[in-house]
């Protein structure tokens, strides 16, 4: 416990053990030693790997009542130096490595579970490209979601680790409109579907500043589309049938209807 905490802190301290490097420092470091311009990266098994233990940092945290808010590559680090295996046939180099663990670090940015009793305020998840579907919409954040949704951002670990930035769109002058912009984007690339009711409900709560009539245009260009009418352009990130898996669990996961959880 700190006696004088600096204003805008609490006295708590939480101590960690020293680690290796992150996942950004080892992906980076990778990068250098190909002289590719684009980011390493990891190997479906270490994928999986990783994202398993990820998820069981956060089960514990959440056992502890501590929210983690700012989950990324560079702060999921292994627990000690190692060496890896690169192969450098495919468009982007991979990242192999046979026995490692990682933990999460980095509590500066950490939030303690409101009291029992207590009301619970409403949080924006930043940045924006984090938001889920029903925050854009204006709705209440689910953190049965959004704990997903973390997970599979730009910049996250396992966003990062299959080398592409899932949702990113900076288009706009205002904020308004890079907001617009983001939500067509996540629309398109999950090639989404909205039910009509979810849409009045957005409408009703009247928090929502999205325009959405490009839902008509979207539904036009797919119906006339030949061919390919169901095409998921999330798959376009798929770098062999062996990410299958994952990304099966990412259209699981990615839903547009906050019923749908």
């Amino acid at each position: 416990m700190l006696k004088n905490p600096p204003p805008g802190y609490t006295d708590e301290v939480i101590i960690t053990e020293a680690c290796g490097p992150s996942i950004r420092e080892i992906m980076t470091k990778a990068r250098i030693e190909t002289g590719n311009t684009k980011l390493c990266s990891f190997s479906m098994d270490n994928i999986k790997r990783i994202g398993k233990q990820i998820g069981d940092a956060m089960l514990h945290l959440e056992k502890l009542k501590i929210f983690h808010l700012d989950l990324k590559a560079s702060n999921v680090a292994f627990s000690r130096n190692f060496k890896y295996e690169m192969d450098t046939s495919l468009t982007h180099a991979i990242i192999s490595m046979s026995d490692f663990d990682i933990k999460v670090i980095d509590y500066g940015n950490s939030l303690a579970h409101s009291e029992s009793g207590n009301p619970e305020g409403v949080k924006l998840v930043q940045p924006q490209n984090m938001r889920a579907s029903e925050v854009f919409m204006g709705g209440s954040s689910l953190q049965q979601k959004d704990g997903c949704l973390v997970l599979w951002m730009p910049d996250r670990p396992i966003g990062s680790a299959i080398g592409g930035v899932l949702f990113n769109s900076r288009k706009g002058d205002t904020q308004l409109e890079i907001q617009q912009s983001q939500f067509e984007m996540m629309i398109f690339r999950m090639n989404a579907t909205i039910s009509r009711e979810t849409l009045e409900e957005s409408k009703q709560r009247g928090k929502c500043s999205l325009n959405f009539d490009f839902l008509n245009d979207y539904k036009e260009v797919n119906n006339n589309r030949e061919g390919n009418n169901n095409q998921d352009y999330l798959m376009e990130f798929m770098r062999d049938d062996t990410d299958l898996p994952l990304f099966e669990f990412l259209k699981f996961a990615l839903k547009f209807d906050p019923a749908i959880i």
